[in-house]
């Protein structure tokens, strides 16, 4: 796996800029992914020229742009680039766009590839500040993010790509009172921690993904699992278009996005030609219940499920059933 990450020069007066050098001091394997550093210039379309070249030259699996969010104080996975470039400042060849459409036959917006969850977690794991963001502003950054993303619907369709933002570096808000900033040793180690969450998900879909698949299909099928998923999915950030093929009493096969879902019990994933070798966490109980997900011919993902019964309705159902009305 080779994975493209970017880094901006230095702009807007400053003499240095945390992106380029935190790429810089990036390991050249991560996971076993091989990283390939590029330095791109702060300007508007420029920047994607040079990306484009070196797209064409390493054929890239992934890419990664970083950019400098000054004010901010965690490192934050972009979610989406808009159709848009608005300069509050100009670039470092003087250009300043004002309300710039960057592509007329492009999308309004494209949501990023990248597992940006479970980079975020892999952050936080790692002893850094992160958290997702929804707005990648309207300055170069935004630019370049678009830019990649409309070159992977026009032109490269096979990479996935996504943009990060990092803080400011303590010698950059000397004279910024009150304003964040992080360490460059901790922005590497949580870029460091995003790109290996980056190849541990390849094939796999974001953690949150996996999630919101389910919640299309159980909005489907209904029953009490449709009300907890529609409250674990309520910020998705796009609807799935799900379809059921068919339902036993053990689990359910549908098309989430044209893609086939197995989920259910083990029994049910191994009747479908999958093995289930780990069920060693089986929690078993009248109240318990594990399933299984399956995509693309593979288990993508097991979940725990327990059921909180009322302790009255228990009571009134065995009276009922004591008296042959119904059966528990």
């Amino acid at each position: 796996m080779k994975i493209l990450v970017t880094g901006f020069d230095p702009f807007g007066g400053d003499k240095i800029n945390p992106a380029i050098e935190s790429v810089k001091l990036l390991p050249d394997e991560i996971k076993g992914a091989q990283i390939i550093k590029l330095e791109i210039p702060t300007v508007f379309g420029k920047s994607a020229e040079v990306v484009e070249a070196a797209i064409k030259k390493e054929q890239p699996d992934y890419v990664l742009n970083i950019g400098q969010a000054g004010g901010r104080f965690e490192l934050t996975p972009e979610r989406v680039a808009i159709n848009l470039d608005d300069g509050r400042i100009k670039d470092n060849a003087g250009y300043q766009p004002l309300n710039h459409t960057i592509h007329e036959d492009g999308a309004p917006a494209y949501f990023a590839q990248l597992p940006i969850k479970a980079m975020t977690k892999a952050i936080r794991e790692a002893g850094v500040p992160s958290s997702v963001s929804n707005t990648a502003g309207t300055y170069v950054c935004n630019h370049i993010f678009y830019q990649v993303q409309y070159m992977r619907d026009k032109e490269f369709p096979n990479i996935k790509a996504g943009f990060m933002h990092i803080p400011f570096l303590p010698e950059q808000v000397v004279n910024r009172p009150g304003t964040a900033s992080m360490s460059l040793e901790d922005i590497v180690k949580g870029i460091t921690a995003a790109i290996g969450a980056i190849v541990e998900r390849d094939g796999k879909g974001d953690i949150e993904t996996i999630i919101e698949q389910m919640g299309a299909v159980f909005g489907k099928l209904g029953g009490p699992l449709k009300h907890v998923f529609t409250l674990m999915t309520s910020d998705c950030p796009r609807p799935y278009n799900a379809k059921i093929e068919g339902v036993c009493e053990d689990g359910v096969c549908a098309k989430v996005d044209g893609k086939t879902l197995f989920i259910g019990k083990a029994s049910y994933m191994e009747a479908n030609g999958f093995t289930v070798t780990d069920k060693s966490e089986e929690l078993g109980g009248k109240h318990f219940s594990t399933m299984y997900l399956a995509q693309d011919g593979a288990l993508r993902a097991k979940f725990f499920i327990r059921y909180t019964v009322d302790g009255g309705f228990e009571t009134m159902v065995k009276k009922l059933a004591r008296h042959g009305i119904a059966s528990v």
